[in-house]
């Protein structure tokens, strides 16, 4: 990291601000001097590590870019039931600047993505990725299955699917993993929303890179 910001020091200003966020939760803690360092030290490790993977490693980074490469695709099978039910109102002509109407085009990615990934759901697809991750991150940051669970859940899912995996559980939880659980959910993109995204011009690679990266630091 000091190699790559040898030349342009404004690099460093996202380390600044982790660094400034870091310390303001230290001040804000009920009980700062019984923090538990073991989740903090190894969430910072675990979003490096998976930093140089999907960034720096060659066969991570061409990995991640054939997975943005079928978000690609899938969102042209969007498009293409889009403008064959909508017609112009979701491809209009590039006529004295029109633009598409946003329910119509955009929308219609969030009501795709969300059938999809509630199918995925159904046939625990998804159950079975997630608990392989939650179990990754309980057993190196020391956290709850739960708090595991939900955290890898906002990955995919959002703030509001998330905590259904944990439903059960919900009820004789701490303070502590309450707000683990509510910090995690408003800090992370739904996945419909994730494809809203791409449509609207972001890279695919690196909203995927920020959503794993993600993870473990929430």
């Amino acid at each position: 990291m000091i190699w790559d910001c040898r030349n342009s020091v404004h690099r460093l200003s996202g380390l600044f601000g982790l660094t400034f966020f870091f310390l303001l939760m230290c001040l804000c803690s009920y009980k700062p001097t019984k923090i538990n360092w073991r989740p903090v030290l190894w969430g910072f490790l675990l979003q490096f590590i998976f930093g140089i993977i999907v960034l720096r490693w060659e066969w991570g980074a061409s990995r991640f870019i054939e997975l943005s490469d079928m978000a690609m695709i899938m969102l042209d099978f969007t498009y293409n039931g889009t403008d064959f039910t909508y017609g112009f109102l979701s491809s209009p002509p590039n006529i004295c600047g029109m633009e598409a109407v946003v329910a119509f085009r955009f929308l219609q990615v969030i009501i795709y993505v969300g059938a999809l990934v509630s199918v995925l759901y159904f046939y625990g697809i998804i159950q079975a990725v997630l608990k392989r991750l939650a179990w990754l991150m309980q057993f190196t940051m020391g956290t709850t299955a739960t708090e595991s669970l939900n955290a890898c859940g906002c990955v995919l899912l959002g703030n509001a699917e998330s905590p259904m995996l944990i439903r059960p559980y919900i009820e004789k939880m701490t303070n502590s993993e309450l707000h683990a659980i509510m910090t995690t959910g408003f800090s992370c993109i739904a996945g419909s929303v994730f494809a809203v995204f791409i449509s609207f011009g972001a890279c695919p690679r690196y909203l995927l890179s920020a959503a794993v990266m993600g993870a473990p630091a929430l």
